[in-house]
């Protein structure tokens, strides 16, 4: 059975499992099991059976294959396999033991579905509401099987990288031996140009159940960016089996697609430029620079930049600038838009429609620009929605520390002006000294060269 089918069907039981508007709920630790079928094998689950339906109920168990599934009834025993009288909201606990007995015949994949139906006593038919766990069994086949699929990731140009083959044994006989062949394509231009061939190394006496991975080092060197196709060619024994898978290598590389090219005038306008990126690793801090220009005169009208994003390996996504028309007439206008990324660049430009068009996006401001308009408002409405108590503490805080720095200025400006005293001497020195022998004598008393300056500048 194909593993996508397997996925949907068990995705679909589990969603009828918690769908607590059934008239039968299971409660449990886990409602999937996955086994390879091995003689001798037991093991044993609690479950809880739960009476969502409005009244009395009685349950009796089923055991079934799904669709051509094989049949495991001699395998499973279901304590108890029937409930009687169960009252509304009421639960009760049920055992499933396992036991492989002996060899089985169901080769290969098979689903069986143990659970419970809700019986109709009415008309003596058991109702169609039920609920079901559900065993994924594979019985190995008796001859040599082998299941494999083959991993080629993304990578870079320059860059190595590990193509990985997981294989497991499915079959009763021992594989003597598997060996891999990676054919690599280059998928541009509509060509399927065959570019390099990597080839694993050898394993040997890979057991039945035994599952293992084949690692090929793959080197994108003096290879281009593109599409490519990894075409793996596995050898085991006298069997040979092929798969594909596509993968690129990409290169520092952020592709412009398309941007807002239809505005409204007299407006500011959310503009969208969508972006993709060709590289296989994160790319960070990725912005635009937008100017407009008149066609004719080359002139330039506006100016403005986006925000900036960042972009993980192969994303494409939009990026948000906003344009603002207030000063620009009606008409069409050429823009040009050069987006910025980890020391590259990619450019882009095209014709844009300003007009009276009411199905732009317009804001009343920018997103995150401070203007003083904005801080204005802002204060505005952080005061009117402020505690009257809790702003008048404010307000004194404010008012003390204003106080406290005119204070200490006033100090600091006194403690600079020289004692009176030391006037009067300097004052009746300066009659018989000039001010540099002056000047020397307080230097030789210890005066530091800013006392000495405002001295100086009193007895003048």
């Amino acid at each position: 059975m194909n593993s996508d089918v397997k996925i949907v069907i068990c995705l679909f039981f589990l969603i009828l499992l918690c769908n607590t508007g059934q008239s039968i709920k299971i409660t449990g630790e886990t409602f999937r099991y996955n086994y390879i079928y091995e003689p001798g094998f037991t093991n044993e689950y609690s479950f809880n059976l739960v009476n969502n339906d409005g009244q009395l109920s009685n349950y009796k168990v089923f055991m079934k294959p799904y669709r051509d599934s094989g049949d495991f009834s001699d395998s499973f025993e279901v304590i108890p396999e029937y409930f009687e009288n169960v009252a509304p909201g009421e639960s009760k606990n049920f055992r499933v033991k396992l036991n492989f007995i002996g060899d089985s015949a169901n080769y290969g994949e098979n689903m069986y579905l143990i659970g419970f139906n809700r019986l109709n006593e009415k008309k003596g038919i058991t109702a169609t509401a039920s609920v079901a766990i559900v065993y994924e069994i594979f019985v190995l086949y008796p001859y040599k099987y082998m299941e494999w699929s083959l991993s080629a990731p993304n990578l870079n140009i320059n860059e190595k990288k590990k193509f990985k083959i997981s294989f497991q044994n499915l079959g009763k006989k021992t594989i003597d031996s598997i060996q891999a062949d990676i054919d690599i394509y280059n998928l541009e231009n509509d060509s399927d140009l065959k570019v390099k061939q990597i080839k694993s190394s050898k394993m040997t006496g890979i057991l039945p159940r035994e599952k293992d991975n084949l690692n090929v080092e793959f080197d994108s060197t003096g290879l281009s960016p593109g599409n490519y196709k990894a075409v793996a060619t596995l050898n085991w024994d006298e069997n040979i089996s092929i798969k594909e898978r596509l993968f690129k290598i990409g290169s520092k590389n952020v592709l412009i697609h398309n941007f807002t090219k239809e505005f409204s005038v007299g407006a500011i306008n959310k503009m969208d430029i969508d972006i993709e990126s060709n590289w296989n690793t994160l790319i960070e801090n990725i912005y635009a620079d937008i100017e407009v220009y008149e066609e004719d005169t080359n002139n330039k009208l506006s100016e403005f930049k986006s925000f900036n994003t960042n972009l993980e390996p192969w994303e494409k996504k939009s990026i948000d600038a906003y344009f603002d028309t207030t000063d620009i007439k009606k008409g069409q206008y050429l823009m040009k838009i050069t987006l910025y990324y980890e020391g590259a660049k990619t450019e882009k430009q095209g014709m844009v429609d300003i007009s009276d068009i009411t199905n732009a996006e317009t804001v009343k401001e920018i997103p995150g620009k401070i203007t003083f308009k904005s801080v204005g408002k802002n204060v505005v409405n952080f005061v009117k929605e402020m505690n009257p108590l809790i702003l008048l503490m404010i307000l004194l805080v404010v008012v003390n520390f204003f106080l406290i720095g005119y204070l200490i200025l006033n100090k600091s400006n006194k403690e600079k002006k020289a004692p009176d005293d030391i006037i009067e001497i300097v004052k009746k020195l300066s009659k018989i000294h000039s001010n540099e022998e002056i000047v020397k004598m307080l230097s030789q008393k210890g005066w530091s060269e800013e006392h000495i300056d405002m001295i100086m500048k009193e007895i003048k």
